[in-house]
């Protein structure tokens, strides 16, 4: 019932953009076209930006951020959503913070990478990011700490 016209809505926002930026391109004057000749190339030039623009993204999967201050939280995370952490480092060449424990359901994803200011020097301080993302259901342990002078990060994530 509701894949017929689904299609069809689909096939018409890229397909009836398309045409009205070709049909533009038609009837542009010859002083406007580089070279009349090409009115075709054009025509598409113009017609393939207007159904490109039509087609929407896929929605982004709900990121929760948290950062050093909220150490000993419990933070409320679906399936299938990510969570951000931020950590102080010190210009020390090897400060940084390292996983120590995390529970099967949580899953790093990408990190540690490494965000400055945009000014930075090597007296400030910079962070140490990471991402996670939730793969099951349950409570996930996070425990993460750093190589000097800091306490460690503890988190408690709980199903959403």
């Amino acid at each position: 019932k509701i894949g017929a016209p689904a299609l069809t809505v689909t096939v018409a926002g890229v397909a009836v953009p398309f045409l009205c930026g070709f049909v533009l391109g038609q009837y542009l004057p010859d002083s406007i076209l580089p070279d009349p000749r090409h009115r075709l190339v054009a025509a598409l030039f113009l017609g393939t930006p207007h159904s490109l623009s039509a087609a929407r993204r896929p929605p982004r999967t709900p990121v929760v951020y948290v950062n050093w201050k909220d150490t000993g939280q419990t933070i409320a995370l679906g399936s299938g959503e990510e969570l951000f952490v931020k950590l102080p480092i010190r210009g020390y060449h090897d400060d940084s913070w390292n996983v120590t424990k995390i529970s099967p359901n949580l899953k790093l994803v990408a990190g540690p990478d490494e965000l400055r200011p945009a000014h930075w020097s090597p007296w400030q301080f910079s962070f140490q990011v990471f991402y996670f993302r939730r793969v099951g259901p349950g409570t996930a342990n996070l425990v993460m700490e750093p190589n000097y002078f800091l306490k460690p990060m503890i988190l408690l994530v709980a199903d959403r």
